[in-house]
């Protein structure tokens, strides 16, 4: 017992000894390892054992999940627009990318760390096998940054530095995303070809096999080449895909074949997508489009209705019932019941709240079916609704609202016209049928107020159901003026809130245009008057009262006068709205004659003789064209019109010349911007052989020859000059300038009043010939700053707060320089090209750390070029440059 208690004793000692030593082996190693191998001047084992363990394990892996944990907060932070075909992949905007800086940065700096502490380049050859992957996520953290150019270079790098190795492959794919996002398509298509060339390889990784499909999907999906990217999808489903990207192509492929018309195949992909379960919002779109892609198939439209229905019901379906309201007005419209169709767009149009692109989208719907049946008042509603709410990205936007102001002006001389006339009728009829007329229009207007109280009660006691309140279509409601009371007084509050209180007249949408009535402020009412006065006027504001219609009859010659005058506007621009605006011949046809009818001498009847004259025309009206044309002949001989009826190139000739003219005066105005005021002189003698008859630029012409003649000869001859353009053009813009100097010569200096008011307003004609554009130069983002408002300290300070948070790995200079007694130039700088520092200026503007305790009206940023800054620095003409810019970089980006 004794002998094999110590034969277990002796065991175990040998085993702990044994255990020992190997401690202390490794302990060794690694004293050798840290003495011998920290060095990266020679390729040996140890070395390259060392720095492989520790670029793996140390820096290489802090990058690598920060750049991880960076993606999964972007992908969280990211949503799809499925108002239009979404992309395979969604790598966001800008904004979007500014969230991740700070992780995205500390991928870089990892990897630049660990490529400068670790790399062993020898003979051509890299011998740490991390040190690609470094470089590779680099181009990656660059790329979901959105700073493609740094991206770009580093993939191909890559690619190049690494041909024998897989990982050239992995850069390859994503040069050519960065290429497809940044909308080089031509490139991007190269770089797949070589991947399709080179997957039968046999080092070509599996990886990218799944994903090359994928990529040329998204290539040609972002260039809406729908029709390539259907085999593109297809072949990528027969790849292990994650449940996710599965659905995400089905739903691309939906939407596609929605696109093109091929509707079983669209409801097949939704339901596929479905089956998948993806994300909430996915799947509801899936099941909107699923029924929109089925109505018009002869489905079951009862099922699809009570599959909607119960959806709208559903409380997580809140903010989607614009959406639901929309699909049952498709299955409505499919069953030939537009009224209906016309109801739920309606309330789809009422629930949005959120959405404005489907607020727009069920606006402009609704819209364009009342503008198709000619009622425009109603269609004027909802483009009005439509342009409240809709998206600068939305389809045709320009187009959108330039037709929602032309129904916008419609309306408004249709009522006008509708108003006038109703007045006007009221005002002729004898004065006890007028009174018993609008004791039944009060009584009918107190009918009304019960009505609305009982409506809005049943209104009420629908929302308390889950409903939502009716919506009658109400286009006959109220036809005459008097009876919608109630909406005239909305009208005029509305109109008031918007626009004052102000007198019809041109241009009557300038807030600016403020009317002053002296003799009513010159005639001050005594105490006992203004009593009286104020009794009336609450009588003529309460719509119960007899005082409230009479106010607005034209009851005297002078109010007749004035109503008549509103009536030719009314019915000359209507006229106008309809021929041009909106291309209606039939209405602009009748809008003229009952014009002309009724008012054969206004001052509109011969551009109204003319409309008819081309309306006839249009319509192959022969007859009638002719007799609209002899009537312009014959009455009105010498007028421009009738020019051109003899002679059709006339406005031609006549634009042309306006046109020379026009650039005249650019090449006179360039001329005196650069001081060369002899050769404004030598252009202006010049011009008053050619254009002495324009009366739009010679004059400014001539002001340029006076203010030059002013700098090189004596005051006197300028006057002369000045004097005589004011005589022969006294209403030219410019000859309100001319006065000025020769009003101000008597005390002062023509240079004083040069700086307060120039030429012309032309800075940018100016700004043109001073600054150069150059996209691809080097620049800095420029934040000018108000002296007296904004300590700038602090918020330089703040500005490197930024850039340490959102740029760690850009060393930016932060600079400021007084350039006048008012304003301070604070410059980052530098950007490679314009496009980097437009994106930083972006994300500048948008920090309300930056600008915490800054006005809004105390600063303005913009960009600008290394060799436009020090032109700025001494024009110091802070209003031309803005213009350059905003005209240059802001206008087309």
């Amino acid at each position: 017992m004794r002998v094999e208690k110590y034969g277990i004793k002796s065991t175990v000692g040998s085993i702990n000894l044994e255990y020992s030593m190997r401690k202390l082996t490794l302990g060794l190693l690694a004293i050798i390892l840290l003495f011998t191998s920290c060095s990266t001047k020679k390729n040996t084992f140890t070395r390259r054992l060392y720095h492989n363990l520790t670029s793996h394990y140390n820096i290489y892996w802090n990058g690598r999940e920060a750049f991880r944990e960076g993606v999964k907060n972007f992908n969280s932070s990211l949503k799809d627009d499925y108002n239009f075909i979404i992309p395979v992949y969604n790598y966001g905007d800008e904004s979007n990318a500014q969230s991740i800086f700070a992780n995205m940065d500390r991928a870089i700096e990892k990897s630049s760390l660990c490529i400068q502490k670790h790399s062993i380049y020898k003979n051509n050859k890299e011998h740490i096998k991390w040190i690609d992957d470094c470089y590779f996520l680099i181009g990656k953290s660059y790329f979901y940054k959105h700073e493609y150019i740094s991206a770009r270079r580093t993939f191909g790098f890559v690619q190049r530095e690494y041909k024998d190795n897989p990982i050239k492959y992995d850069a390859t794919l994503w040069l050519a995303k960065t290429y497809i996002c940044q909308e080089q398509y031509e490139k991007a298509l190269i770089q797949m070809n070589n991947l399709l060339v080179a997957r039968n390889n046999s080092n070509f990784p599996n990886h990218i096999k799944q994903e090359i499909n994928l990529n040329f999907a998204d290539l040609y999906v972002k260039q809406k080449k729908y029709e390539e990217a259907i085999p593109y999808l297809n072949k990528a489903l027969r790849y292990s895909l994650s449940k996710d990207i599965t659905a995400r192509v089905y739903f691309i492929l939906a939407q596609i074949y929605q696109e093109t018309g091929n509707l079983e195949k669209a409801g097949e992909n939704y339901s596929a997508c479905i089956k998948k379960r993806p994300p909430y919002e996915m799947e509801f779109q899936a099941q909107i489009s699923r029924a929109q892609s089925f109505q018009t198939q002869n489905a079951d439209g009862k099922g699809l209705v009570r599959a909607l229905k119960k959806m709208l019901k559903e409380s997580k379906n809140k903010s989607f019932r614009d959406q639901i309201y929309y699909a049952l007005s498709d299955v409505a419209f499919a069953e030939k019941q537009d009224s209906v169709g016309k109801h739920y767009l309606a309330r789809s149009v009422a629930t949005s709240l959120e959405n404005k692109y489907q607020k727009t989208k069920s606006s402009l719907r609704l819209g364009e079916i009342y503008f198709d049946e000619s009622k425009y008042s109603l269609a004027q509603a909802y483009y009005d609704t439509a342009s409240q709410n809709i998206p600068d990205m939305y389809p045709n936007y320009k187009a959108i609202m330039a037709k929602a102001e032309v129904l916008s002006e419609l309306v408004l001389d249709v009522e006008t016209i509708y108003s006038q006339d109703s007045l006007q009728r009221v005002a002729k009829l004898p004065e006890e049928e007028r009174l018993t007329f609008i004791n039944d229009l009060i009584d009918k207007y107190i009918e009304e107020e019960e009505n609305k109280k009982d409506e809005e009660w049943g209104d009420q006691l629908a929302m308390l159901n889950g409903e939502g309140p009716s919506f009658g279509e109400g286009e006959n409601a109220g036809n005459w003026y008097f009876y919608n009371t109630s909406l005239i007084s909305k009208g005029m509050a509305d109109f008031g809130t918007k626009w004052g209180d102000r007198k019809y007249g041109d241009l009557w949408r300038l807030s600016d245009k403020l009317e002053v009535n002296t003799e009513e402020l010159e005639a001050t009412p005594s105490d006992s008057t203004s009593v009286q006065n104020d009794s009336l006027q609450m009588l003529a504001t309460d719509p119960h009262k007899v005082e409230y219609y009479l106010k607005s009859l034209p009851l005297t010659p002078e109010k007749l006068i004035v109503s008549d005058s509103l009536l030719v506007e009314a019915f000359n621009n209507l006229g106008f709205l309809y021929y041009q605006g909106l291309k209606d011949y039939p209405n602009a046809a009748k809008t003229y004659v009952d014009f002309l009818e009724r008012f054969p001498e206004n001052k509109y009847n011969l551009a109204a003789y003319y409309a008819l004259y081309k309306i006839k025309l249009a319509q192959k009206e022969d007859e009638e064209a002719e007799k609209y044309k002899q009537i312009i002949l014959t009455q009105f001989p010498n007028s421009n019109y009738a020019m051109v009826i003899q002679d059709p190139e006339y406005y031609k000739k006549l634009n042309a010349e306006k046109s020379a003219a026009g650039n005249f005066y650019t090449k006179v105005y360039k001329a005196w911007s650069k001081e060369q005021y002899y050769r404004v002189i030598d252009y202006a003698n010049e011009a008053e052989t050619q254009f002495e008859n324009d009366s739009l630029y010679f004059p400014r012409i001539e002001y340029l020859k006076a203010l030059s003649i002013g700098k090189v000869d004596v005051q006197d001859s300028m006057m002369v000059v000045l004097n005589h353009l004011v005589e022969r053009f006294p209403q030219s813009e410019v000859s309100a300038l001319a006065t000025n100097i020769i009003n101000y010569n008597e005390n002062g200096t023509v240079e004083e009043v040069e700086k307060e008011e120039g030429p012309v307003d032309l800075e940018l004609i100016k700004a043109d010939s001073l600054y150069s554009y150059d996209p691809n130069a080097k620049f800095y983002v420029g934040i000018v700053v108000a002296n007296s408002n904004v300590n700038i300290n602090a918020l330089k300070i703040k500005i490197a707060d930024f850039n340490k948070k959102f740029y760690r790995t850009r060393e930016f200079k932060v600079q400021s320089i007084l350039l006048n007694n008012q304003f301070t130039f604070i410059s980052i700088r530098a950007f490679e090209t314009a496009q980097p520092a437009l994106s930083y200026r972006d994300n500048i503007d948008n920090s309300e750390y930056v600008f915490s305790a800054v006005l809004k009206e105390d600063y303005f940023t913009f960009i600008i070029s290394q060799e436009n800054y020090p032109i700025l620095y001494n024009e110091k003409n802070i209003g031309g440059y803005l213009k350059f810019f905003e005209q240059k970089f802001i206008s087309n980006k």
